[in-house]
């Protein structure tokens, strides 16, 4: 723990990190209190595993230091994009199917079922060598000799995932969603699926990738980052170029949701993962980013919105220069765990390649893979032309 490695990613989170998620915390109270005016009962604040226990954390520890009371009922929701597509496929093949595609291009359409369906599935090895696309997916889905097993485990799924989204949502006016963001696909599955509540996204983030904002899009806030006002040379869109930032001091050390399970004893639906522990939650010794941002807040105790917005703005315009031109000795500060696997997949990939001593080809094929390219531009080259590649990258898409 008292590692210079340590110590500086402590510190990180503490002065970069903490202004930001302390805004982003004083930020989701103000929207509540304005949108949730009168009978609060018809209202749920519900906070998306994974990410948004520790959001849930963190806005309840903002909260308890500055005396402030919940706005609405706080509870927390364990979902997850596979566990909702499950949810979701029977009633709204479609739409549902876009997305597993989306996920598995390039990839034989054996893998997806293989993946997605917890089964033993004795599926035709011809089907090894087909894409992924929604004639294939529909052809295993409704004709192959294993769809009457595929059918029933949707069909059950669906009937689960009714039932456990129903305790959240029956005689619910208006859901608030809490996450790190960025397209909301989650949340798009439940307002089709569940049309007759109102679900509006509050994330740290909304962002379509620079691609054209989807139909669900106006029900999503980015209370802190949001593609449609913070463009390119803006300072907060250095997030966009590596979000990884964000989403890994939220990661808690326990599995995503894949399915729902009813439970006879208590006549309960819940996640196949069980229910994560407070402990789990809060920070232990290899969370340095995230102890970092507690301790910031337990030094600040601030409800001035002005002030915590001018703190947040001069973390972002700091952590603005440290990822579009971060030298080799930021990266350790800076640097987070690998990007996880999700959607039934078991392949986790780092945000930095090691480098080579291979000539220019190689290191652009790094740079491709990579992450967090101006990271990988730092540790592929001298410190000079490290920041002069690092500007070109900045001023247009080189890479």
């Amino acid at each position: 723990m008292n590692s210079p490695i340590n110590k500086g990613a402590i510190y990180f989170g503490k002065n970069i990190l903490g202004p930001i998620f302390y805004d982003f915390c004083a930020k989701l109270h103000w929207y509540l209190e304005r949108n949730v005016i009168q009978n609060r009962h018809n209202y749920t604040l519900l906070f998306m595993a994974r990410a948004g226990l520790r959001l849930r954390y963190l806005y309840q520890l903002y909260r308890k230091l500055n005396n402030l009371p919940s706005i609405c009922l706080e509870e927390d929701l364990y979902i997850s994009r596979l566990s909702c597509v499950k949810g979701c496929l029977t009633n709204d093949f479609d739409y549902v199917v876009e997305i597993i595609v989306g996920e598995y291009k390039n990839r034989p359409i054996i893998d997806v079922f293989r993946r997605i369906i917890d089964l033993e599935l004795n599926l035709d090895q011809r089907w090894s060598n087909v894409p992924t696309s929604k004639a294939s997916f529909r052809q295993i889905y409704a004709e192959s000799d294993c769809s009457s097993l595929i059918n029933t485990y949707f069909r059950e799924q669906s009937q689960l995932f009714t039932q456990y989204i129903h305790n959240f949502s029956q005689n619910r006016q208006r859901i608030f969603l809490v996450d790190s963001g960025w397209t909301g696909r989650t949340q798009a599955m439940l307002m089709r699926a569940f049309p007759e509540t109102e679900w509006t996204g509050l994330y740290f983030g909304k962002w379509a990738y620079g691609k054209a904002h989807p139909e669900h899009f106006p029900s999503i806030v980015g209370l802190c980052l949001d593609d449609s006002v913070h463009h390119k040379s803006h300072p907060r869109a250095a997030l966009f170029h590596y979000h990884n930032l964000i989403e890994d001091p939220l990661e808690i050390d326990f599995p995503s949701v894949k399915e729902y399970v009813y439970e006879q004893k208590t006549g309960l639906v819940l996640p196949n993962t069980g229910i994560a522990t407070e402990s789990i939650i809060t920070p232990n010794d290899t969370d340095t980013h995230f102890q970092g941002i507690i301790e910031y807040f337990q030094t600040c105790q601030q409800s001035e919105l002005d002030k915590i917005s001018q703190a947040a703005n001069l973390a972002y315009k700091q952590l603005n220069h440290l990822i579009r031109f971060p030298s080799k000795s930021d990266l350790e500060m800076m640097l987070v765990g690998d990007r996880s696997a999700d959607f039934g997949k078991d392949t986790s990939y780092p945000i930095l390649l090691q480098p080579g001593k291979g000539n220019l080809i190689a290191k652009r094929r790094r740079l491709i893979r990579s992450l967090w390219k101006e990271g990988q531009v730092a540790l592929e080259f001298p410190p000079v032309m490290a920041y002069i590649i690092q500007r070109l990258m900045n001023c247009s898409f080189i890479i």
